[in-house]
């Protein structure tokens, strides 16, 4: 296959090297070699990357594919980190949900959402993620309301703030 220049060059229009490499059950510099052979021009890393993260830079796409699935799963699909994810989403202006994102200070919802979703559960866990917060900052916000892990608090009835340790 890799001697037919016209098949070559067609699939190398479509595809990137390695996937037609993976494709054959061969080595990607092989099919490099083939297209130097044939005089076919070679595509720079930089144009296989603009390729596959245009969906990265489509807002409307991004948005979208994250409220359906998740953060993890777009970034896999696209082959970036999480974090990039993010970042493409906040430089956009869209929404990010990433919860270390210090631009973004998240509000204790009401005491009553808590203590339903605490009662629904009964896990920090369950809170912090109907959250969007960690699993500590779930912990401080219920001991501020008087609910507790366990009988034994980490955190101080008389102050949530300050720790028995």
């Amino acid at each position: 296959m890799l001697d037919d220049p016209k098949w070559l060059s067609g699939e190398y229009a479509a595809k990137s090297s390695p996937v037609i490499a993976a494709e054959l059950g061969i080595n990607k510099q092989m099919v490099i070699a083939a297209l130097k052979r044939h005089g076919i021009p070679i595509r720079d890393r930089s144009h296989a990357q603009r390729n596959r993260n245009d969906r990265l830079h489509d807002i409307v796409w991004l948005e979208q594919r994250v409220a359906d699935t998740s953060v993890v799963a777009v970034a896999k699909e696209l082959g970036v980190s999480k974090i990039a994810v993010h970042k493409a989403l906040t430089r956009a202006g869209g929404k990010s949900a990433h919860r270390y994102d210090r631009r973004h200070i998240h509000q204790r919802p009401d005491e009553s959402l808590l203590r339903y979703w605490w009662d629904s559960e009964r896990t920090i866990k369950h809170v912090a993620q109907r959250c969007g917060v960690s699993v500590n900052t779930a912990a401080i916000w219920l001991a501020e309301i008087g609910i507790y892990r366990s009988d034994t608090p980490v955190i101080s009835r008389s102050d949530p703030r300050t720790s028995n340790r």
